[in-house]
């Protein structure tokens, strides 16, 4: 299954691709480091608007194959930490990511 979405959008005559961002953070209710994870997100969401960010309860939402523990931090169904990060961590890998769009030419 794929978690992203490319957006194509025209742009002073130039078509520019763009990853749309997925993280999803696999969490159980009553685990005291996920609901720091829940913190951790609140914090760094605030200087990523466009990465879309999920807190999802294991006990409500079947996680995929690859979370096997709590809390699990995927980016776009990859594995991006399994426990917590730090919230330096964590922007500095939102902000690589975010950094390696693509830009192609419209010609």
């Amino acid at each position: 299954m794929r978690y992203y979405v490319i957006n194509i959008t025209p742009a002073n005559g130039r078509l520019q691709y763009y990853l749309h961002m997925i993280l999803e953070i696999y969490v159980k209710e009553g685990c005291w480091s996920c609901a720091e994870a829940g913190r951790i997100v609140a914090d760094v969401q605030q200087h990523f608007p466009a990465v879309q960010m999920k807190l999802q309860d294991i006990q409500h939402t079947p996680p995929p194959d690859v979370v096997f523990a709590t809390p699990t931090y995927l980016l776009n169904g990859r594995i991006l930490f399994l426990g917590n990060p730090t919230r330096a961590e964590l922007s500095r890998k939102l902000a690589n990511n975010i950094d390696n769009h693509v830009q192609i030419d419209g010609d």
